[in-house]
């Protein structure tokens, strides 16, 4: 045994109280990690406020696990699905919660604020622009560590690029430009991106970033009914 990895084991019967204190479960001859995750997806979006008349359903709960967790790891997140799939409904809903010590929400108080920079693809975006934003978000955030003193958490510089598929059929061919800034070893300024697209886009944007594809509303029956 190596006792240097003594710390790192998780005892048995532990785990088991850990899942049935936290995840409320059992039954462990049954027992499925989707559990786990969908327990993990109900506690982020209850410690968000919804209007009245937004539905809680699969698409919302996916898109706000995902963007909460890719916003404060630093992971390109790109969601991919058809309007009304809660793609735009969940940037805007999580953009407003996090903010930081001043966030409505005592679970949100933990995590830093963000700093958005929008911008909106079409058929005429050029490289030069995806590269703009870029530099904007990057700028921003460069300008307030330099300001920064040792008692203020640095906000995430959340960059979101909406109707990324509409931007992919512009003749200039924009999104190459995006392929050296979601590059793991490039992401050094501490910037978050999250791209939105209504339809799929090719494997070079695809295989940079962790992709969400929201299926459609109508393909579940059991998740029309949540909705309504």
């Amino acid at each position: 045994t190596d006792n240097s990895k003594i710390n790192d084991v998780i005892d048995d019967g532990d785990l088991k109280n850990d899942l049935k204190y936290n995840y409320n479960i059992a039954n462990f001859d049954q027992f499925q990690f989707s559990q786990i995750l969908s327990c993990e997806e109900d506690f982020i979006l209850n410690n968000i406020s919804l209007n009245k008349g937004i539905g809680r359903n699969k698409s919302l709960k996916e898109n706000i696990f995902l963007l909460f967790t890719a916003l404060v790891t630093n992971i390109p997140l790109i969601i991919i699905g058809k309007p009304g799939s809660s793609k735009s409904l969940s940037a805007q809903l999580i953009y407003k919660e996090m903010g930081g010590k001043y966030s409505r929400n005592k679970f949100f108080k933990l995590y830093p604020s963000i700093i958005q920079s929008y911008f909106q693809g079409s058929d005429t975006t050029t490289p030069g622009d995806v590269d703009g934003i870029f530099e904007i978000a990057e700028g921003r955030l460069k300008e307030l560590k330099k300001n920064n003193n040792e008692n203020i958490d640095l906000p995430i510089s959340m960059i979101l690029f909406d109707e990324l598929g509409l931007a992919e059929r512009s003749k200039y061919n924009p999104l190459k430009a995006l392929h050296s800034h979601l590059e793991l070893d490039g992401n050094k300024h501490g910037t978050s991106f999250i791209g939105i697209s209504n339809w799929t886009l090719d494997a070079a944007k695809i295989n940079r970033a962790l992709t969400l594809s929201v299926p459609d509303l109508d393909s579940n029956v059991d998740d029309l009914k949540t909705t309504s």
